[in-house]
């Protein structure tokens, strides 16, 4: 990172919350929010066979259909799970939806989830080769000029602007495209 732009980092303290230390009914009086705390109960047994996570499980159902499908992605993603298995202690849990109905949700939330994240990567990305030949042919550029990029989120529009940085023959010439192509 350049220096001349460390001084706009954010620059955060981590806070370690050790839910292991914690007896699941304090995790749940600790906080009135039931996602918080279905989340805080998954994150401390999500270690222990499936069996363990029955304490989120009987959060969990009281969740709405999206913060539910969250929690589930979460332990989906991070164990290695039997669907009938899970499908019996969801059951057992009072899920009364079928399983197999939020396991659909679920794939289908990972696929767009997936496409997205690809979407918003291929974004950065050619936000950030704009930004390498302007920086390459001119210097690093001003943080405004940086903020005006990094707005742009129209990849065809990027990939205007990264061929106008290569033929601009001055960081002026290409603020004056870069303000034509935010009008569009």
């Amino acid at each position: 990172m350049p220096d001349a732009l460390k001084k706009y980092l954010l620059d955060f303290r981590i806070v370690l919350f050790d839910t292991t230390q914690m007896e699941d009914h304090e995790i749940v009086t600790f906080t009135n929010n039931l996602y918080l705390s279905a989340s805080l109960l998954t994150m401390k047994h999500i270690f222990e066979d499936l069996k363990g996570l029955e304490p989120a499980f009987k959060h969990m159902v009281k969740l709405d259909r999206d913060r539910f499908l969250m929690v589930l992605e979460y332990v989906i993603m991070s164990k290695k799970i039997d669907e009938k298995e899970l499908d019996k202690i969801l059951r057992e849990s009072g899920v009364k939806t079928m399983p197999s109905l939020a396991q659909k949700w679920l794939e289908e939330g990972i696929q767009q989830g997936i496409q997205q994240g690809l979407e918003q990567g291929m974004l950065q990305e050619a936000q950030e080769m704009v930004i390498e030949v302007l920086e390459e042919r001119f210097g690093i550029p001003s943080p405004s000029l940086l903020a005006k990029i990094k707005t742009i989120t129209v990849r065809e529009t990027l990939k205007a602007l990264h061929k106008r940085a290569i033929r601009a023959k001055s960081l002026d010439e290409f603020k004056a495209e870069l303000k034509r192509a935010l009008e569009e």
